[in-house]
């Protein structure tokens, strides 16, 4: 049996492998959920680090906590940085969204039969059900109970995409028998789904509440939970069965009616709904799920399941699956889609693709960090802001602040985002002095320094020793920070290649002004 498990466990890492871009998931995945542990020393400034290395997830993020999801942390302004979005919104949060998207969009970016797209709904359906259901078991935090929900199926998700003919036959044994398909898995695999789920939920160290929401409940009568983990562990079975059931009725209302009635008798014990309340339940899950897929581009018109979900929130009869299909319009746009289905639109607000263009990056930068200088904040959260604007702004393999140490005429990195940064903050030193080297040379002139090429003949004598041996960059930009004559820091971004860091006239005025905003907001707590 054990030999079983191990050969099944290792042929999905096999395929995880040949999935070529599979390893960076994984360790994004990893480390994320290592540094938001309840146990973790990890800053701010390293959480945003790891979500800035994946330019895709930073974006997706941005926009949906400019959605209309998290409207009640906007106070009226788009946040613009994602350091800004984990110090508004915790870490928590930000781990829950960066989960789920990463997961998700990996999974909706390769080429996924319908089979699996329809796995991927049915999961993040779940966890918006889980979401919206959570008030009725007194549980406040809503984003966790909604990521527990959307992994509670990890196992069968993961199987589903990268062991589709072993799924396929699970599934099919499973419907010709009337057999579960937990132990269906477990003769064809093995392992069960939950197992393997949980085995690969560990691999990844996700946190030990979603780890432990995954494991089934009794098909008997559930008791009432006594435990905060056990209400999870409620919920989350809760929308992936209400899920599950719906995406495989078939038949009329009244059939339809007795299956959800037979959910919620299940239940009683944990909360009260009734039918009614059900039904408006799934109508309002699938119009958030239609507000979702605007952010994640998941084109809705060719799902059976969202089709099976919009039928059952109206009463209709659910006809089997190849009607169901030929019900689906094969053209149009999601919008008239879901009109003619009678759903609500509510488009989501979110950061344009105008918006990633440098300029409008350090345009929309400047403004939050004004908004932020009229507010109560620390020197530290502004500098992050500003640098990470920067970091986005500028194609920068790196960007880092240096603080003058208040001991002696030296400086220091103190934090940065991109590449080996943590290395790099430790080297990054150098003495103030009257020298020609191109750092003190912008600290005495009190001006930015953009250097297109290091290895230029007449900037090669101007490069420290130190920064040739261990930084290694061949495009860099400075922007001293001054106060009332006395240097106390420098602003450094760079690139690995010459002339990559391209610095436009127009983005040079953006950028000094940032580096205004930063000096400002020093003489403000000098005050």
């Amino acid at each position: 049996m054990k030999d079983n498990i191990r050969n099944t466990v290792a042929l999905l890492q096999q395929r995880f492998r040949e999935n070529g871009d599979f390893p960076m998931f994984s360790h994004t995945m990893q480390l994320i959920s290592k540094q938001t542990s309840s146990g973790s020393d990890a800053t701010i400034t390293d959480l945003t680090n790891t979500i800035l290395n994946d330019y895709a997830l930073s974006n997706k993020i941005l926009k949906l906590i400019n959605s209309v999801f998290y409207s009640q942390f906007q106070l009226g302004e788009k946040i613009s940085t994602i350091s800004r979005a984990v110090f508004i919104l915790g870490f928590e949060q930000i781990r829950n969204i960066a989960l789920s998207m990463k997961l998700f969009d990996h999974l909706l970016n390769q080429k996924a039969s319908p089979d699996v797209k329809d796995n991927i709904l049915m999961s993040f359906m779940s966890g918006i059900i889980a979401r919206n259901m959570a008030g009725k078991v007194d549980i406040s935090d809503t984003e966790d109970v909604f990521i527990c929900a959307m992994f509670y199926n990890l196992g069968k998700l993961l199987a589903v995409f990268y062991l589709p003919e072993e799924a396929k036959k699970i599934k099919y044994i499973s419907m010709k028998k009337g057999i579960n398909e937990e132990i269906v898995a477990q003769k064809i695999l093995g392992i069960s789904y939950t197992r393997l789920g949980i085995s690969i939920a560990k691999g990844w160290q996700f946190p030990d509440r979603i780890v432990n929401s995954m494991i089934k409940l009794p098909t008997a009568k559930v008791e009432t939970p006594d435990t905060v983990d056990m209400q999870f562990r409620v919920l989350t079975s809760f929308s992936n069965e209400l899920s599950s059931m719906v995406n495989n009725m078939e038949g009329s209302p009244d059939r339809q009616r007795e299956e959800l009635n037979s959910l919620i008798q299940r239940f009683d014990n944990c909360f009260i709904i009734d039918e009614e309340e059900l039904i408006e339940l799934v109508n309002s899950s699938v119009r958030e799920m239609d507000e979702y897929s605007n952010l994640y581009k998941i084109d809705l018109r060719h799902s059976t399941f969202v089709h099976k979900m919009s039928r059952v929130s109206k009463g209709e009869q659910i006809d089997d699956i190849a009607e169901a299909e030929t019900v689906m319009p094969a053209s149009g746009s999601d919008l008239d889609l879901l009109c003619n289905q009678g759903i609500d639109i509510t488009a989501a607000q979110g950061i344009s693709e105008l918006d990633e263009k440098p300029e409008n990056i350090l345009t929309v930068g400047i403004q939050d960090v004004t908004n932020s200088l009229l507010g109560n904040y620390s020197i530290n959260d502004i500098l992050r802001m500003i640098l990470e604007i920067m970091y986005r702004g500028l194609n920068s393999t790196r960007a880092l602040i240096c603080i003058r140490n208040t001991q002696a005429p030296v400086m220091e990195g103190r934090f940065g985002f991109g590449a080996d940064i943590d290395f790099i903050i430790k080297i990054f030193r150098f003495k103030i002095e009257n020298s020609r080297d191109i750092f003190n040379i912008a600290l005495r002139k009190e001006s930015e320094v953009y250097v297109k090429d290091v290895k230029l003949p007449h900037i090669k004598p101007h490069i420290p020793k130190w920064y040739l041996e261990s930084i290694r960059a061949e495009t860099l930009l400075i922007l001293p920070l001054i106060v009332n004559n006395t240097p106390l820091g420098i602003i450094y971004a760079d690139n690995y290649k010459a002339g990559c860091l391209n610095v436009e006239p127009q983005q040079l005025t953006l950028l000094k002004t940032l580096r205004n905003q930063a000096v400002m907001a020093v003489k403000q707590k000098m005050l």
